[in-house]
């Protein structure tokens, strides 16, 4: 695996395996209920959900239906310390 830093301090991790030809993109930021205060939780994950919302350009579905009909999986999740996309 390669690690490069970006300028803006974004940690890129690359890693190639050429037994199969396809490509997994993944955006993890460190943000989970970790880091939210008490009292008010919940927010990662709430904006996780929001990435399935669609908007005026994108209705909900669209992408995602885009993503499945060339094979992939379009998906987001949380943990405590990180939230990937």
């Amino acid at each position: 695996m390669t690690e490069v830093i970006l300028n803006n301090g974004m940690k890129v991790h690359l890693m190639e395996i050429h037994t199969a030809p396809i490509i997994s993109h993944w955006v993890w930021y460190r943000v989970g209920s970790r880091y939210e205060n008490q009292g008010k939780t919940g927010i990662s994950h709430w904006v996780e959900h929001m990435q399935f919302k669609g908007t005026p350009l994108f209705p909900a579905g669209v992408l995602d239906r885009a993503i499945s009909r060339d094979g992939g999986i379009w998906n987001a999740f949380t943990y405590m310390d990180w939230t990937t996309f």
